[in-house]
């Protein structure tokens, strides 16, 4: 039976480069990359992963304010991911710190929240905010 916690890095010759194994299963909806390579994912048990580039864990957050397989999306700086939350919420994540910095607990979205060059954040259903970060 195939592993679904796994994270694989291929490459372009089709070799597996290295493989990380969460704590527990992997959706990669929209698993994320910054600008050093550095790959970021959400696991079913509320925890948001930064995966160095060769596949060693770098930093992890734990929080039931996480969806379990939440999507994410990048700030134009890339010091903050944004990914939706439990219930009604979008979560904003700083980067540098590991915490989430900001809860917009009113609003949700079915998909991954887009952040436009402004960082203006956007969800399902045609609404805009300007965070302010």
């Amino acid at each position: 039976m195939r592993d679904k916690r796994g994270l694989r890095a291929v490459s372009s010759e089709g070799n597996i480069e290295w493989i990380f194994t969460a704590k527990s299963k992997i959706s990669s909806w929209n698993t994320n990359i910054d600008l050093d390579g550095n790959v970021y994912d959400v696991d079913n048990s509320n925890t948001l992963c930064c995966i160095y580039v060769k596949g060693e864990l770098v930093w992890e957050l734990n929080d039931t304010r996480i969806y379990p397989s939440a999507e994410t999306s990048f700030s134009p700086d890339v010091k903050y991911l944004y990914l939706n939350g439990n219930k009604t919420s979008i979560i904003c994540v700083s980067i540098l710190t590991h915490e989430i910095v900001r809860e917009f607990s009113e609003f949700s979205s079915h998909g991954a929240p887009l952040v436009d060059t402004q960082g203006n954040v956007y969800v399902t259903g045609g609404y805009m905010y300007d965070i302010g970060l």
